[in-house]
């Protein structure tokens, strides 16, 4: 009689094993394919083609940064999806939602800077090795980042200038021409 429940309850522990295993496997499948796919194919073809078409190389980081989370999110999403979790998915999408929202309301001038940081490296309004005068300071550009722009005055002082600030206020650049008139 023993030896018959003892024999139940391995078996049932044998097939609860196999069923985890087979679990485990199969999110490790996805999402190792899924990850290698997409590091050493995706990532690398969306860098070739922006760097083809020009883009300097903030836009080139930032594209590699995103492309690497990007493949990450996909990567566990097949994985789970593979492993028998498609629900996996929607409560992933709608804790990435609250998520985003409380970030997004925490972090507002992050990404207002973030946001301008972009437009400047698409707008071009000023370039490294620049001089620009914005709200009564000046200095020569030394570099643009998607957050803050760093500047160096004529005191060789290092300011690091958010780039909101440069964005939604005005700026001269007497050097965007070839030509520079002294007054």
């Amino acid at each position: 009689m023993h030896s018959v429940v003892l024999q139940t309850t391995l078996d049932g522990l044998i097939d609860t094993f196999a069923g985890y295993l087979a679990t485990v496997i199969g999110f490790l499948v996805g999402f190792v394919a899924t990850y290698l796919v997409g590091r050493f194919v995706l990532a690398p073809l969306v860098r070739r083609v922006l760097d083809r078409r020009g883009f300097d190389r903030t836009v080139l980081s930032l594209a590699d940064s995103v492309m690497g989370a990007v493949v990450v999110v996909l990567a566990l999403s097949i994985g789970f999806m593979s492993a028998g979790f498609p629900r996996f998915l929607t409560a992933a999408a709608t804790l990435g939602g609250a998520l985003a929202l409380a970030v997004g309301f925490a972090a507002q001038d992050l990404v207002g800077n973030f946001v301008a940081g972009v437009f400047i490296i698409k707008d071009k309004p000023f370039e490294v090795g620049d001089w620009i005068e914005w709200n009564g300071n000046a200095g020569r550009v030394e570099d643009i980042d998607l957050r803050v722009s760093r500047v160096r005055t004529f005191d060789n002082e290092r300011v690091t200038v958010p780039n909101g600030d440069l964005a939604n206020n005005a700026i001269t650049n007497p050097v965007a021409y070839d030509t520079l008139r002294q007054k």
